[in-house]
C-alpha cells in the first residue's frame, strides 16, 4: 500500500514538471514572439526618413490621409486602422515640440493628449498607454472631420459670396437695361413732336407758296416778241 502511494505521488511529481515545463516553453515562445514584434515608427508609417523636413511631413500626411480615408476605401478595417496611424504620427511629428521629445524617445501619451509632465515624473508608459493611444487617435480623427467640415463651410460660403456678387451683376445690367428703354421712351414723343413740326413747318410753307403763285399767276405779263 505505502509503494503504491509513493509510485502515484511520484508520477504527479513527474506530470506537474512537465507542465511547468511545456508552461515555461509556452511562455517563453510568447514572449520571444512579442518581442520580435517591433511596431513601426512614426516615420515609416509616413514612409520618411528621421531627417525629413515639415514641409515633407505634411505632403506625406495629405497624400496617405487622402489615399486611406475611410470614405474612399469603403469603410475598409485595415484602410481604417492605416488612417488612425497616419493621423497620430502627424499629430507628433507635424508638431515640433512633439517631434523633438518623440526623437528624444521621452515622448508620452499625455503629451500626446496636451499636457506637459514635470520633469520630476517618470516616463515609463502607462499600463493603459493603448487605450489613451486609441482615445487619443478618436480625439484626432474627430478633430480631422472637423476640419473637413469647416472647409466645406467655407467653400459653401464662397460659393454663397460668388453667388451674391453674381446675382448683384445680373440685376445692374438689368437695371442699366431698364433705363436705357425708359430713356428711349422718354425720348420718343420729343423726337415725334420735332418731327410733326419740321412737317408741319415744310407743310406750311408749301401751301404759303402755291397760294402766293395761284394769286399772282394773272398778273404776271410775258413780253411781246
Amino acid at each position: 500500500m505505502f509503494q503504491l502511494q509513493t509510485r502515484h505521488c511520484r508520477s504527479l511529481q513527474k506530470l506537474t514538471v512537465a507542465c511547468c515545463f511545456t508552461s515555461g516553453c509556452t511562455n517563453h515562445t510568447q514572449q520571444s514572439r512579442f518581442s520580435s514584434y517591433v511596431p513601426l515608427s512614426f516615420y515609416q508609417v509616413l514612409g520618411l526618413e528621421n531627417n525629413a523636413t515639415q514641409a515633407q511631413i505634411k505632403s506625406a500626411y495629405y497624400k496617405l490621409s487622402k489615399k486611406y480615408h475611410p470614405d474612399k476605401n469603403d469603410g475598409s478595417k485595415s484602410s481604417q486602422d492605416m488612417f488612425a496611424k497616419i493621423n497620430e504620427a502627424y499629430s507628433v511629428l507635424g508638431n515640433s515640440k512633439l517631434r523633438r521629445r518623440y526623437d528624444q524617445g521621452i515622448l508620452t501619451h499625455r503629451d500626446q493628449m496636451g499636457h506637459r509632465p514635470h520633469h520630476s515624473e517618470p516616463v515609463a508608459e502607462h499600463p493603459r498607454a493603448r487605450d489613451i493611444g486609441d482615445q487619443f487617435t478618436a480625439t484626432f480623427r474627430s478633430a480631422h472631420t472637423e476640419h473637413v467640415i469647416d472647409e466645406f463651410l467655407k467653400k459653401r460660403y464662397r460659393e454663397n459670396i460668388d453667388r451674391h456678387q453674381e446675382g448683384k451683376r445680373y440685376n445692374q445690367q438689368r437695371y442699366e437695361e431698364y433705363k436705357a428703354l425708359q430713356d428711349r421712351a422718354q425720348r420718343t414723343p420729343v423726337v415725334l413732336l420735332g418731327a410733326m413740326i419740321v412737317a408741319f413747318a415744310v407743310g406750311s410753307y408749301k401751301l404759303m407758296e402755291h397760294s402766293f403763285f395761284s394769286k399772282n399767276e394773272g398778273n404776271l405779263k410775258f413780253p411781246k416778241k
